[in-house]
């Protein structure tokens, strides 16, 4: 996973957020027999963790990543301040652990590859904390106001793809583990990302 923690006060062009957070979701299900897409909110009193996992080869382990996050993220805001963006990192890979060890035998007898990439972002107060695996994409939209009054998006990306085809360290991690790129830039001439949870067999 990529883990990143900023100050959202700190950062160029980025006003004070507001003191409710609103969220809402899209997913498109295309021409695949099932949606594999999940997203979740996680509220407390003083933060929201969103939560979405874009899942291929079936819906199974992005269904499985969602609720064991869901179920994991600490009630307790101060928990996740004082261990930043490593806590939802830790819980991602902690989740592919034990959705292996639950389900690789029956998994493993489906014609297909059940797998999923994750982000799993926090909000407290003006921090936010971050991690993901794939590409799945945050991307932090503010309002910047210039002297004459004119108002204006500013958009800020939070998270960076995991792609072979992109990215020259991606590649060699991929080769030195065994895999390769197909003709199309597909990591084993399967998945585009380089990254994933589940997709049991392209791991092995």
């Amino acid at each position: 996973t990529v883990n990143a923690s900023m100050n959202l006060l700190h950062q160029p062009q980025v006003a004070a957020l507001p003191n409710s957070v609103v969220s809402s979701c899209f997913s498109e299900q295309g021409v695949r027999p099932t949606n594999e897409d999940c997203a979740v909110v996680v509220r407390s009193c003083n933060s929201a963790t969103l939560i979405l996992c874009d899942g291929h080869g079936g819906q199974e382990a992005s269904q499985y990543m969602a609720s064991y996050l869901e179920q994991h993220i600490p009630c307790n805001a101060q928990e996740i301040c004082i261990a930043g963006s490593q806590m939802l990192g830790d819980l991602i890979v902690e989740g592919e652990a034990r959705m292996q060890q639950a389900h690789q035998h029956t998994w493993s007898c489906l014609p297909r590859d059940p797998g999923t990439t994750v982000l799993a972002a926090t909000i407290i107060e003006t921090k936010l904390h971050v991690a993901n695996t794939g590409d799945c994409r945050l991307l932090l939209i503010s309002e910047s106001v210039n002297s004459e009054g004119a108002r204006t998006a500013v958009v800020s990306h939070t998270t960076a793809d995991h792609n072979a085809r992109t990215s020259l360290s991606e590649r060699q991690r991929v080769e030195a583990a065994g895999g390769h790129l197909g003709e199309e830039g597909y990591v084993c001439s399967v998945l585009e990302v380089s990254r994933s949870v589940g997709g049991l067999q392209d791991q092995g």
